[in-house]
């Protein structure tokens, strides 16, 4: 695994910790915010990480299960 990699995968983390905190918090406010952030910088990760000139397809796999999670509105077990 690259540096670049690992990066995204710490942010990735981060994202997904933050989401999951703010779903057990169950203030729905708070988490439709946290959930449009999330979504941006899954996002844009993703689009990074297709970019890359040799494509981590685990990594990109587990990035599109935490943007589906977070659309779909529920919990996620990845990168976590």
């Amino acid at each position: 695994m690259t540096k670049e990699q690992m990066q995204i995968r710490e942010r990735l983390q981060a994202v997904a910790k933050e989401y999951n905190e703010a779903i057990d918090k169950g203030k729905v406010r708070e988490l439709r915010k946290v959930a449009e952030r999330s979504h941006d910088t899954v996002l844009r990760e993703i689009k990074e990480i297709e970019s890359a000139p040799v494509t981590d397809q685990q990594l990109l796999d587990e990035a599109m299960s935490l943007f589906i999670d977070i659309r779909w509105g529920q919990r996620t077990t990845k990168f976590v």
